[in-house]
């Protein structure tokens, strides 16, 4: 996902609308989760996210727009949306003295005391009944559940400056 996301945030550079200023952030999620109720095993989910964020600056406003269409062309649409509306809202800012682009750069890493990724199935199964057995410490407590989820996160900024 990473090689596709790079290609086409070069790809999204090379035909991006012109204005002063554009940023583009590719996102992607995995999630899955297990959970127990009452020390039942409830459904297993996974879901999975994609789409992205554009932001343009032009003529001295600026405007995003989100999409789940992550071609070139959903991107571009996307662009486009932003630039026109903030186009429209030019005349409208709340600061007269515009806006400033914000360059900043980081890098964040989960603190991981054991990776789950590298459980089975079975193991993270087994581990989370033990958790939800563990609940029931007193008869007045009548609903009790443990769960587990598992997030992959990725996301691609890119930005340009005129």
């Amino acid at each position: 996902m990473i090689d596709k996301f790079e290609k086409l945030s070069r790809d999204f550079a090379a035909h991006a609308p012109k204005v002063d200023y554009w940023s583009l952030r590719l996102l992607s999620r995995h999630k899955s989760s297990i959970h127990f109720r009452q020390n039942l095993l409830q459904p297993m989910t996974n879901s999975f996210d994609c789409g992205a964020f554009v932001t343009v600056k032009t003529a001295n406003a600026a405007a995003y727009a989100a999409t789940s269409d992550i071609s070139l062309n959903g991107l571009l649409q996307a662009a486009n949306t932003a630039k026109n509306w903030a186009m429209a809202v030019k005349n409208h800012q709340l600061l007269s003295h515009g806006i400033s682009e914000i360059d900043q750069r980081g890098e964040y890493h989960s603190p991981l005391q054991e990776d789950v990724a590298q459980s089975s199935q079975s193991e993270l199964i087994e581990w989370v009944g033990n958790a939800c057995a563990q609940l029931k410490i007193h008869a007045k407590i009548v609903d009790w559940q443990a769960g587990q989820s598992h997030i992959n996160h990725l996301a691609i900024p890119k930005t340009l400056n005129k």
